[in-house]
């Protein structure tokens, strides 16, 4: 059956045409999508972006489309105020196609177009994105889910966004904005893998559902199967990482395969280059301390360093503590501020400790206030005896002893010993005040 597209009057012979194929697509059958000329987010993968791209690549075949063209004609139609033309110059935007690409630009852009049946399925796709991984927006899963969930909906949407259907597999899976739910995982795993077969977040999941017997029978022969076919396909750095971090359990553990520890060690240090955050504690753990190899300082430290490279909070805390146990108090506080930025609850701590003894950082109660309450808040307990001393005396804030008791009372319940011999104090005091 023909697909008829009529868009608004004031859309031109060219917008039509560009709008016509670009939801082909879902019609016809799909085509290999070279990417090569293309800038693509590095937030999303190519198997979502194949998809997107794909219906605009029709419209001349591979590479010669000048999209430079295409973007200033499209522009021109959102400026008319046209929201096929909105929304479509989003889609330009998020993805860099014929322009630098700006996902501030394209989120605003996405928002604002009209959710028409023709493309309301991608604007509602890569707003889901967004608000999944808080790209230019706040994280949000209740949205993201909603909105990935409108995009596969073919009562309000002509084209649907199959993209959707691994992040809504990995909602389920690890329970982001829902209820987790094996079951409900595995059906949205299995439309994913239905419409690109070597999807390879969907195929970990697979893997992990069948080797935890998660919402399925136990099979570590098809885990260890499927685990090998996303290394085997390589076109996810950070989904094959998982599955070598993965398969490193079946030789330590000898599920399906002969216990080899080597091969096990081999697959943890591929997955740790490739950047897997497990993988690479588990080598800076294993240098550090001596776990099936020599103890090695300065190669522990190499890996706590990649570590924080990718902002890791506990690595950056742990870089501190390194520093500040060689009385190098100033390079501490380097790392615990940097953590502290990244809301770590222990480097907050260790900040506010250092601002409150000015160790490492000019003394400041204030500071020191601030960033120990922030500890607090996360439940850190340790944080507790020094904001009650801090509270009872008035040290960075009006003296309040009932706000000190209060933080006191919290870190003893807690075991805190420098807490209980100060309360001790107090009373002690108070029992000679009365004689």
């Amino acid at each position: 059956m023909d697909i008829i597209y009529r868009p608004s009057k004031t859309i031109g012979l060219v917008l039509l045409y560009i709008f016509a194929t670009f939801f082909l697509s879902n019609a016809a059958h799909s085509i290999e999508l070279n990417l090569s000329s293309l800038t693509l987010s590095k937030h999303i993968d190519k198997a979502t972006s194949r998809e997107i791209l794909s219906n605009i690549n029709q419209l001349d075949g591979y590479n010669s489309r000048d999209y430079v063209d295409l973007f200033e004609q499209v522009s021109a139609h959102a400026r008319s105020g046209n929201d096929e033309a909105i929304g479509l110059l989003g889609v330009l935007y998020f993805y860099g196609i014929g322009t630098t690409q700006d996902v501030d630009k394209a989120v605003e852009l996405l928002s604002n177009a009209h959710a028409n049946k023709d493309l309301g399925g991608v604007i509602s796709g890569l707003l889901a994105i967004a608000y999944y991984k808080g790209i230019s927006v706040e994280q949000d899963y209740d949205v993201a889910f909603d909105l990935f969930y409108s995009s596969i909906d073919y009562s309000v949407n002509n084209y649907i966004f199959k993209g959707a259907y691994k992040y809504l597999a990995e909602m389920y899976f690890k329970g982001y904005g829902v209820t987790t739910d094996y079951s409900k995982a595995y059906l949205f795993i299995v439309k994913s893998l239905s419409n690109n077969p070597k999807e390879a977040k969907s195929k970990n999941m697979l893997a992990s559902l069948y080797e935890q017997g998660l919402g399925l029978k136990s099979n570590y022969k098809l885990a260890h199967e499927l685990y090998n076919q996303v290394i085997t396909d390589n076109n996810e750095p950070q989904e094959v990482a998982w599955a070598y971090y993965s398969l490193s359990r079946f030789y330590k553990e000898g599920l399906e395969v002969t216990v080899d520890h080597d091969t096990a060690r081999k697959y943890v240090e591929k997955a740790a280059e490739l950047g897997n955050i497990l993988a690479l504690h588990e080598m800076y753990e294993s240098y550090k301390y001596g776990i099936g190899v020599e103890k090695n300082e300065s190669l522990s430290l190499n890996y706590l360093f990649k570590l924080a490279d990718i902002d890791d909070p506990k690595a950056i805390n742990m870089l501190g503590e390194y520093y500040a146990s060689n009385d190098n108090l100033i390079e501490a506080y380097k790392w615990y501020r940097r953590g502290a930025l990244l809301n770590d609850s222990q480097s907050q701590y260790q900040l506010g400790i250092q601002y409150f003894e000015g160790n490492g950082a000019k003394q400041d109660y204030e500071k020191a206030m601030h960033w120990l309450q922030k500890s607090a808040e996360q439940g850190y307990h340790e944080s507790y005896y020094i904001l009650g001393k801090m509270h009872y005396e008035g040290l960075g804030c009006r003296k309040s002893k009932g706000i000190g008791l209060r933080y006191l009372d919290q870190a003893v319940k807690s075991n805190d010993e420098n807490a209980i011999a100060y309360l001790n104090g107090i009373k002690a005091k108070l029992k000679q005040n009365q004689n």
